[in-house]
């Protein structure tokens, strides 16, 4: 319990949650369930692209392996060298 009216279920699979957030008993009783931002959002690191691959290039090769993912942000990280 967060709040007094603020409750955290875990469950066992992500299929498990996914069905609660379109359950028709919690919609009928007026109960709003939603999966809070910083359990959606994750970050991966690709390494050894090819400075000659566009990051539109990497976008594309990504989703059509994962086409469930959506990219929200992708970029190239820079080395500095001193």
């Amino acid at each position: 319990m967060y709040s007094r009216d603020i409750w955290k279920v875990s469950f066992l699979s992500k299929s498990m949650t996914n069905n609660t957030l379109s359950n028709k008993l919690l919609e009928e009783a007026e109960i709003i369930v939603f999966i809070p931002r910083y359990k959606i959002s994750r970050k991966v690191m690709i390494k050894e692209i090819p400075e000659d691959i566009n990051m539109d290039e990497v976008k594309k090769i990504v989703k059509e392996e994962n086409s469930n993912i959506v990219i929200s942000n992708l970029y190239r990280l820079r080395r500095t060298i001193y």
